[in-house]
């Protein structure tokens, strides 16, 4: 992209996950990530179940016990299908638990900082300090933060947008949401972090990134 163009085209990615994590060596998304945790606890009940299947009771002390209730094999099935459910309901309490309000605004402060840090803007000010909740539907609250800072006086607004987009890309997870073209405000967000972000230069020089996070429990 030519900075002096009047037309600078943002090519957006297709939607899906465009970030990856290392484990063991290997690369593997967010997603992958969940799968594998509950093929691990699927793996765990599947043992879990064979082990209650080669418990050797007695003939004598079976009869007393299973007398008038259902077979052992009944009852072991049953086990097994309790236990399964109860981990898959709190794998599933788990995987959806996000950030709290708290939690998610320090984020957002950080990356926003971080942001103009790595940019090595220079006279960098808080236009929102954030860090207040302002209230939403169903006892929730979300939180706010901004910044500028100041680059090369020649650099132009969408060349510095192309900068502040290629730096927040290599801070988190972030993924676009509105852009067309460099010419305006290019808005991000994260759905495992909670937040979104505005990147933005007003005039030749001068960054400009504002952000808030979704509505989340205060606690």
């Amino acid at each position: 992209m030519s900075p002096h163009g009047s037309q600078s085209r943002l090519q957006v990615p297709t939607p899906g996950i465009r970030y990856q994590i290392v484990v063991d060596g290997q690369l593997r998304t967010p997603t992958a990530m969940k799968v594998t945790a509950r093929i691990w606890i699927l793996g765990g009940v599947a043992a879990l179940t064979e082990i209650m299947w080669r418990i050797n009771i007695p003939p004598a002390l079976e009869d007393k016990m299973m007398h008038g209730l259902p077979s052992r094999g009944t009852l072991r099935a049953r086990g097994a299908v309790l236990i399964l459910l109860v981990l898959l309901a709190l794998a599933a309490c788990t995987a959806e638990k996000g950030p709290t309000v708290t939690q998610a605004g320090q984020t957002l402060k950080t990356h926003i900082l971080q942001a103009l840090k790595e940019r090595q803007a220079q006279n960098v000010n808080i236009t929102d300090p954030g860090g207040r909740n302002i209230s939403c539907a169903q006892g929730k609250a979300k939180q706010t933060f901004a910044a500028t800072g100041n680059d090369l006086p020649e650099r132009r607004p969408e060349t510095l947008r192309s900068m502040l987009l290629g730096t927040v890309e290599r801070i988190a997870p972030y993924e676009i949401d509105d852009a067309e073209s460099f010419d305006k405000p290019i808005r991000v967000s994260s759905d495992s972090l909670r937040v979104t972000l505005v990147l933005d230069s007003p005039s030749s020089g001068v960054y400009a990134i504002s952000g808030e996070t979704e509505c989340l429990a205060l606690s």
